[in-house]
């Protein structure tokens, strides 16, 4: 027998634990490609984490608040989570066990040829079952995409929770639970166990395939958003008006679906000239709170929201030279909260936003030095044709014109460089080789049927992703990025496509876009990314459409 101890700073590598050997990973050590054999033990401890781990028969491997990447449950092996452990990209073979105790643990991405158990106050996310058993009892959660193919089955215990989570879904054909028929239910169905519907605070408009194989479905979904506060409940044929959206569920022909209409999609990071000036900050939105960024520390006191508010946008709404925030209720009043020079806040009623219509973007469309809000109704005019106008200052409605509901706003910015606010629409069509491709067009304000094209491409290959004036010409370019997060500059000049750079790359799976904006007041726009993982926040800084340093702005926890 031989006892291992794992401490903070340090890595074990390569270890092969036979019968009696025992490790201890603790808080800030890790293990790394161990083998646990017949009655061989290791314990990962909170904060100590373990990667690339084989369980063989009749070994033994548990978490004990700790955390484990890649792990690989063979047959009579067992992998056990307890208390606040997490496990990602589990495989649990054939005849492997892997179980979360009462009080917590979570599965991440976990693929089940043998049996994955799920305790109370256990959550599986993401799960793939391959000829196995996956077991909910009760007071655990299955929640995230769920996939079940062969002699699989699920097993829903009295008590049990079924998340529907499309919190981080944009519409899709693609169901969340691909085939219901694999589960089994207690005797009185899916009346004794608890069925929610996760949705971010301003999920995305569109319809969401929840699940296939759902023609016994005859639950109730209780609607709660991701900062834990409880909406409403809808039953199959229902549809609700829940916190200023529209949600419809539908089953028909297997299929569970939910359509959303009238959401206000509240995005998780803004920027603005808060102090004023051309120095850009970042804001985050945290629930109810809205931080605000600059140069590695918090500035101001921030904002705080009432139950119900976001904020959906900012700009100079009042024209006094300092950005504000626009935020917004489930109810359709719109206030701005005016930046004062000592980093408060103070409200001012705009306008109410009637039911059918969506906030855009913001942006000085008429050039006399004070945001506008753009707003849209899809089917203003008609089933197949929008209506399309700003609010002066965010108050005076003004129209631009009618517009195809097929086309989707994507940006809004100068285009043409002649110091008002323009748009950038994108159409997708099928094309050459039964390809689907996306046409880019900038709508020139100033006329209201002045359309040009920028270019086309195919999303698989290259997509959207942000705008701004990247060469400092005051024309705003456009930010596209592909499969590799290989980021490029199609650049931009009077409204028409002029050039074509690549910029640098980003590990997407790390990183995602924070925000376009001047950080460092030198006339161009910058790209702000948000580390996943850490919080960290920091921009590319870019003069003339390349990339010159990368500048931290804060951590943000």
């Amino acid at each position: 027998m031989s006892e291992y101890y794992v401490s903070s700073g340090v890595t074990s590598s390569g270890k092969i634990l036979n019968e009696s050997d025992i490790m201890h990973v603790f808080s800030g050590g890790t293990a790394v490609d161990t083998t646990v054999n017949e009655n061989g033990e290791l314990y990962a401890y909170e904060g100590g984490g373990i990667v690339k781990t084989t369980v063989n028969a009749m070994g033994w491997a548990e978490l004990v608040g700790g955390t484990a990447i890649n792990t690989t449950v063979m047959g009579e092996g067992w992998f056990e989570v307890s208390s606040d452990g997490f496990a990602e990209r589990t495989v649990v073979s054939s005849a492997g066990i892997a179980e979360t105790q009462t009080g917590g643990g979570i599965f991440l991405n976990t693929t089940v040829f043998g049996t994955l158990r799920i305790g109370f106050g256990g959550v599986a996310f993401n799960t793939e079952a391959y000829n196995g058993a996956v077991i909910i009892a009760k007071g655990g959660m299955l929640t995230g995409s769920v996939s079940v193919y062969g002699d699989s089955y699920v097993v829903l215990d009295k008590g049990a929770l079924l998340d529907f989570d499309i919190s981080e879904q944009k519409p899709s054909a693609y169901p969340l639970i691909n085939d219901m028929n694999f589960f089994s239910l207690p005797e009185d169905g899916y009346s004794s166990i608890d069925c929610y519907l996760t949705v971010s605070s301003g999920q995305k408009n569109g319809t969401y395939t929840l699940a296939e194989g759902a023609g016994e479905f005859n639950g109730t979904l209780y609607v709660n958003d991701t900062a834990g506060t409880g909406y409403d409940y809808i039953s199959v044929g229902q549809t609700k008006t829940i916190n200023g959206a529209t949600y419809s569920l539908i089953r028909a022909g297997g299929t569970l679906s939910l359509s959303i209409e009238g959401s206000t999609e509240a995005p998780e990071y803004l920027t603005g000239c808060f102090a004023g000036g051309i120095q850009s900050m970042l804001a985050k939105q945290f629930g109810n709170t809205v931080t605000v960024y600059r140069e590695g520390s918090t500035w101001g006191t921030g904002l705080s929201l009432d139950p119900g508010w976001c904020v959906v946008g900012s700009g100079d709404f009042n024209g006094d030279g300092r950005d504000d925030f626009l935020r917004l209720n489930g109810e359709g009043y719109v206030v701005g909260e005016m930046a004062n020079a000592n980093g408060t806040f103070s409200p001012k009623v705009l306008n109410l936003k009637d039911n059918g219509w969506e906030i855009l973007g913001t942006g000085d469309f008429n050039g006399n030095g004070t945001c506008d809000v753009l707003v849209a109704n899809p089917t203003g005019a008609s089933s197949t044709v929008g209506l399309l106008g700003y609010w002066e200052g965010g108050t005076t409605w003004t129209l631009i014109n009618g517009y195809s509901a097929e086309w989707e706003c994507v940006s809004t910015g100068d285009f043409n460089g002649d110091g008002k606010c323009d748009m950038l629409w994108r159409n997708s069509f099928v094309g050459a080789g039964g390809l689907t491709y996306n046409a880019y067009c900038t709508w020139i304000v100033d006329n209201p049927v002045d359309w040009r094209m920028v270019s086309v491409s195919n999303p698989d290959e290259w997509d959207f992703l942000c705008s701004g004036d990247f060469d400092g010409n005051g024309s705003h370019d456009i930010a596209m990025i592909n499969g590799e997060g290989m980021v490029g500059i199609w650049g931009v000049s009077d409204g028409y496509l002029s050039s074509w750079s690549i910029l640098s790359a980003v590990n997407t799976a790390e990183w995602t876009l924070a925000g376009v904006g001047d950080f460092n007041a030198d006339g161009t726009d910058d790209i702000a990314w948000v580390n996943t993982d850490t919080g960290l926040v920091g921009y590319w800084q870019i003069n003339d459409k390349e990339l010159t340093t990368w500048t931290n702005i804060a951590t943000i926890s």
